[in-house]
């Protein structure tokens, strides 16, 4: 978050720069004192603010950007935490159903622990057959 506000200002100081680059480009035009009318003066101006306007708009939308990507990181950050949570109870949970299910399973013929599949996971021997006592 912190590098995301530091290129939010550095932007913003490219921003302010850029604008009073034109600000002083425009005063340069209008700075002849033999042609500096009332009309020349009122033109300047409203070029200056209408730079000045653009500036504060550009920054605002530099905001806008950078809170925008913020929220979506988070947001994106929330998410697979909270998918990692439910893979995690999940697992926790077919743990258990397996553990219950093996109870209400067969027993092993040879040792009579529960089994959960064709193998006892206690001795090894198969479920039927050859090798069951």
């Amino acid at each position: 978050m912190a590098a995301r506000v530091l290129v939010m200002f550095a932007v913003m100081a490219l921003e302010l720069g850029a604008g009073i680059a034109a600000i002083l480009a425009t005063i340069s035009q209008y700075s002849y004192p033999s042609a500096y009318n009332q009309r020349d003066q009122v033109e300047c101006t409203a070029i200056c603010v209408s730079i000045g306007a653009g500036v504060v708009m550009a920054w605002l939308l530099t905001m806008a950007f950078t809170l925008r990507k913020s929220a979506r990181a988070k947001a994106n950050r929330m998410l697979d935490e909270a998918r990692g949570e439910a893979a995690r109870i999940l697992g926790e949970a077919t743990e258990k159903a397996l553990a219950l299910s093996s109870l209400d399973a067969g027993r092993c013929r040879h040792c009579g622990n529960p089994r959960t599949g064709k193998f006892c996971p206690k001795c090894g021997h198969p479920a039927g057959g050859a090798g069951s006592a």
